[in-house]
């Protein structure tokens, strides 16, 4: 995959303002029942 913006993450890209994430695309939500998938996807969110 190349994402072309400034950022990782994709479409799920959060901003941390004054403490709150913010979803700078609009709400996506990510489902997983594996606990190493999501701690994964954490990091960048």
């Amino acid at each position: 995959m190349v994402d072309k913006r400034s950022h990782i993450s994709g479409n799920i890209y959060t901003e941390n303002i004054e403490g709150i994430n913010i979803h700078k695309y609009g709400a996506h939500i990510f489902y997983t029942s594996n606990k190493e998938v999501w701690n994964y996807i954490n990091q960048f969110s």
